[in-house]
């Protein structure tokens, strides 16, 4: 269980480190990701990510953890820079 956590915990800030140079997030949470990119919803019940909410206004996915939102980074999805979307953020409780 130990070996799981660490590896859980390694992977989550190579994620982080990476999404910080790569797509310029500002490391905050939750992580608003574009909504358009080579993955659909349907697809995302498939893998295991912390989807937090996705919604069909603002054109993105909510996700609760780094590794989530490399994930979707890394399949076409870009981080969601909009300030009226950032703002949005207050609503969802870390």
């Amino acid at each position: 269980m130990r070996r799981l956590r660490v590896v859980t915990l390694d992977k989550e800030n190579r994620a982080r480190k990476s999404l910080r140079s790569d797509a310029g997030w500002d490391g905050k949470f939750p992580i608003p990701v574009s909504y358009f990119g080579g993955s659909r919803v349907e697809e995302l019940g498939k893998e295991t990510l912390n989807l937090i909410h996705v919604s069909a206004d603002d054109q993105c996915i909510w996700v609760g953890d780094a590794a989530s939102a490399s994930f979707l980074y890394r399949r076409g999805h870009n981080l969601v820079n909009n300030p009226d979307i950032l703002a949005k953020r207050k609503t969802f409780k870390n």
